[in-house]
């Protein structure tokens, strides 16, 4: 199975972070394959579905889908219904341009199997977030002195506006309680994610 990498240069930016659309990058083939970097894809046009792991996703317009760094995943896109756009970004770039080892992991639609990782956002809402990452694109594009304070700013309400949209959708607190487990959990999770996909897996693991 094909793993697809990160690489900045190839991207155009100089962040191991970028916002593409559905123009830039193809999903209408049905290859199975996973990436080494984390991404959040706003759907304002779909049909079709995304096997993810052991799921399997029905997509629609006004989806919104987050896929963690190395699980597995097909798609399944009706080419002439297909408008996107995709936040793609690496997890050791976000933790430390937040200064925390552990932000990606506290983002509660990320590191986790037990709930459905994907949102139904009305009008409404997709079209803040696509506002944000529109802004987030240009100054990456366009990189100013002040850019890298912008695009923290945007990236982080972005981030967390989706963590509490989903903290409500799903009845869960706004993050994942921090305990000695949290990080080990992590961990294991990168380290097996390719092949283990059950929360009972990793139970055992952390003994």
């Amino acid at each position: 199975m094909r793993t697809i990498k990160f690489h900045k240069g190839e991207c155009g930016v100089d962040f191991l972070l970028n916002v593409l659309n559905e123009m830039e990058t193809d999903y209408t083939h049905q290859e199975t394959y996973h990436k080494d970097f984390f991404e959040i894809l706003f759907f304002k046009k779909a049909k079709g579905r995304l096997i993810l792991g052991q799921e399997i996703l029905s997509l629609s317009d006004n989806s919104i889908i987050f896929i963690s760094a190395f699980q597995k995943h097909t798609w399944e896109l009706d080419p002439e219904h297909l408008e996107f756009t995709t936040l793609i970004f690496q997890e050791d770039f976000l933790n430390d341009f937040f200064s925390d080892k552990l932000f990606t992991y506290k983002l509660l639609y990320f590191y986790q199997l037990s709930y459905v990782p994907q949102i139904i956002a009305d009008d409404t809402h997709m079209s803040k977030f696509l506002g944000l990452l529109a802004e987030i694109k240009l100054e990456l594009m366009e990189t100013q002195a002040d850019s890298v304070h912008i695009i923290r700013s945007l990236l982080y309400y972005l981030l967390q506006t989706l963590n509490r949209k989903y903290a409500r959708l799903n009845m869960l607190p706004n993050q994942k309680a921090e305990n000695n487990f949290a990080y080990q959990f992590k961990e294991l999770m990168e380290q097996f994610i390719r092949k283990k996909q059950r929360v009972n897996e990793y139970a055992t693991l952390m003994g």
